[in-house]
């Protein structure tokens, strides 16, 4: 009898050791289970920061491709003027066989150094066109230099 009492405790003790461990081992995959559901929380949160960002990205890459255009668009539109004002004092210059330089862009003022055989006589002349008629110039002497 006495072996089956202390077999009764044994396996008692066996019981209750067991049962404690499932209690920690409870408590163990609670715990692993919030962390697991706050991490996914973490990750979703960084994925949505992520594609925010993303989109930002995007956005920022469409605005600056947008401004080098533009920016490259006014680059040519200089070019193209300074190109037609240079070949237009050249056309200028090689007509009156004369030297020919700008000198107030902005109100088409040139200064013509005109070579005749009694010498040079420098002229400022002004030259417009008509809007309507832009291959239509009209040539206006301003003021001879004395």
């Amino acid at each position: 009898m006495k072996t089956l009492q202390l077999e009764s405790n044994r396996i008692h003790d066996i019981k209750e050791n067991l049962t404690r461990e499932l209690t920690e081992l409870e408590l163990t995959v609670k715990d692993v289970r919030e962390e697991i559901t706050t991490r996914k929380s973490q990750c979703e949160q960084i994925q949505q920061d992520i594609q925010t960002k993303s989109d930002m990205l995007n956005n920022y890459s469409q605005d600056i491709d947008a401004e080098k255009a533009r920016i490259n668009s006014i680059v040519e539109q200089v070019k193209s003027k300074y190109n037609y004002n240079k070949s237009k004092v050249k056309l200028l210059s090689h007509l009156f066989k004369c030297d020919l330089s700008l000198v107030d862009e902005a109100s088409h003022v040139y200064n013509f150094v005109l070579k005749n055989d009694y010498g040079n006589e420098e002229v400022f002349v002004k030259f417009q066109t008509d809007e309507n008629f832009p291959s239509s110039p009209n040539f206006q002497c301003i003021y001879p230099l004395a």
